[in-house]
């Protein structure tokens, strides 16, 4: 899918950098793999702290749907058996609730912890990126 990356404010990551260099991550999506292109450097630091953890044996991890709603990052991911692991940040004026939607079956797996500290990071960054453009275009 060819989207210009120049005007879009949403992109199809598997034309992304980040796609060529962890094609396993990209290669067997069950929905849509769209993320704002505000998100594109906190997504991109996610995926390699992914690729770090998994080191050599990838465990069949893949994205399973990148989107957003109403300004959050919604990234679901599958790992072995596994899936539709999902962190959603619920954000109030005072404070923000994580929550893990569908968590993996074993609580004590630690790889699996381990990918969704880092997914929940990049999303948090994602979202503030999100934030700082929208305040700058509140102050215009």
């Amino acid at each position: 899918m060819e989207i210009p990356t120049e005007s879009a404010s949403v992109l199809d990551v598997r034309i992304l950098p980040v796609a060529q260099r962890y094609p396993y991550m990209f290669s067997q999506p069950h929905f849509e793999l769209l993320i704002s292109k505000r998100w594109v450097s906190a997504f991109t630091r996610a995926c390699e702290g992914i690729d770090s953890l998994l080191g050599e044996d990838t465990r069949g991890f893949h994205w399973r749907l990148l989107m957003e709603d109403e300004g959050i990052p919604y990234w679901n991911w599958k790992l072995d058996d596994e899936f539709n692991h999902c962190l959603v940040l619920d954000r109030t004026l005072t404070e923000t609730k994580v929550r893990i939607v569908n968590p993996p079956r074993d609580p004590h797996n630690d790889l699996r912890h381990a990918i969704q500290r880092v997914v929940n990071r990049g999303r948090i960054e994602a979202r503030r990126a999100g934030e700082s453009v929208q305040r700058e275009g509140d102050a215009s």
